[in-house]
């Protein structure tokens, strides 16, 4: 096995930061505006059911959620994985979930996918943030006349 180069050590350290970062914003969407998030550490389909339950969601977050429900499994590929580097690829070996015997899926990255992949993840919580600035924008009470 060839030791990983660092560009895609860095490639799969930015994936796994933004997916945090993505899931704790995501927290921050089940409760109304300027509560506290519940901090449950939901995450994949659990998260994903508690975001369709958020009253009048708005066409953004509706892609949000969408959009996190699309990538999560893709990234827990990658987290949860066994991998190896060789031949200038990542390869990355998981077993199904419930899995029995020896069945595995595989998976081959370039860098460039990567660097790819942890941009929409950057992309997905830049999004979120817009969502909750802007529920924060109408909730936030008038000022006081002078």
């Amino acid at each position: 096995m060839d030791d990983l180069p660092d560009d895609f050590a860095i490639a799969l350290g930015r994936l796994l930061y933004l997916g945090g970062l993505v899931e704790m914003r995501l927290d921050r969407c089940l409760v109304p505006a300027g509560e506290e998030p519940p901090r449950r550490g939901l995450s994949g389909a659990r998260l994903v059911d508690e975001l369709r339950k958020v009253e009048a969601p708005s066409a953004l977050f509706v892609e949000i959620r969408d959009g996190y429900k699309e990538m999560h499994e893709f990234r827990n590929h990658l987290v949860h994985g066994a991998h190896n580097y060789a031949n200038g690829s990542l390869w990355t070996w998981r077993e199904p979930t419930g899995a029995k015997g020896t069945a595995a899926f595989s998976f081959r990255f370039d860098l460039t996918h990567l660097q790819e992949v942890a941009q929409s993840w950057r992309n997905l919580a830049n999004a979120i943030q817009i969502e909750l600035d802007q529920r924060e924008r109408l909730t936030a009470p008038e000022p006081e006349p002078r």
